[in-house]
């Protein structure tokens, strides 16, 4: 990956690249796991979607600060500062994809688990542009 990215001229674009690219590893293999536990809890548990979705985000939300704190933007900045940031910034994003999978659900009428995928794209956009430039933002 560092042969390719390094024949980009631009140093900040080789950097946002790079972290979007390795917070896309970190959310594609985050969101198979909250998502099968999503699709168990409301196909085998009987558990409501309005229950499964903020359950499994909250899991996600924790592998996800961890993970993309300490490899995708590798802060050094306290742990206390990052995580209240990072909270602000998934409540937001959160707020944004939970009001997507009600809309879509209920007005829309498709079908949760289908919802649960729109919903999650938006969360994503969101809360990695958020912590980049918020909570994981670079001294300039």
């Amino acid at each position: 990956m560092n042969k390719w990215l390094n024949k980009i001229p631009h140093e900040g674009l080789r950097i946002l690249i790079k972290e979007a690219l390795k917070y896309g590893v970190i959310g594609f293999f985050n969101t198979l796991f909250t998502y099968a536990i999503f699709f168990a809890l409301i196909n085998y548990c009987n558990v409501h979607y309005k229950v499964a979705n903020p359950l499994t985000f909250l899991i996600g939300f924790v592998i996800s600060f961890y993970f993309n704190r300490k490899w995708t933007f590798k802060s050094e900045k306290s742990v206390r500062r990052d995580s209240i940031l990072f909270s602000l910034i998934f409540a937001v994003s959160f707020g944004c994809q939970f009001w997507l999978i009600s809309y879509l659900t209920e007005v829309q009428k498709m079908k949760p688990e289908l919802s649960q995928i729109f919903a999650m794209v938006l969360f994503t956009t969101l809360n990695f542009s958020g912590n980049k430039l918020i909570t994981f933002k670079k001294a300039s």
